[in-house]
């Protein structure tokens, strides 16, 4: 069955917000219980922006700056990589299956 209506907060309840943005949140997520509440606070942020004004290069580095915090030797260049290469898939998979209605 499909999702229950978005309510922000909710992990996913929020429409698709471009595979980009959501592999960098994604990615920040990973990191445990302070990267989700991260990545929630930027969904907030992104949200009330405009679509187009949403910009994904600029969470890859935000998303840096917090996850370099406590891990040290990590690289924005392997960010870039998996939100770039992980974004392109992940938006693959959200046109081939369409939007949940």
């Amino acid at each position: 069955s499909p999702p229950p209506p978005g309510d922000g907060p909710r992990l996913g309840g929020y429409d698709w917000m471009g595979g980009g943005v959501e592999a960098t949140l994604l990615f920040a997520r990973s990191m445990g219980l302070e990267g989700i509440r991260w990545a929630a606070a930027e969904v907030e942020a992104l949200l009330k922006l405009p679509e187009g004004e949403r910009d994904a290069q600029a969470l890859q580095r935000r998303a840096f700056e917090f996850i370099s915090q406590t891990r040290k030797g990590f690289n924005i260049e392997d960010l870039q990589e998996f939100c770039n290469r992980g974004g392109r898939n992940m938006q693959r998979i959200h046109t081939i299956t369409g939007k949940w209605e």
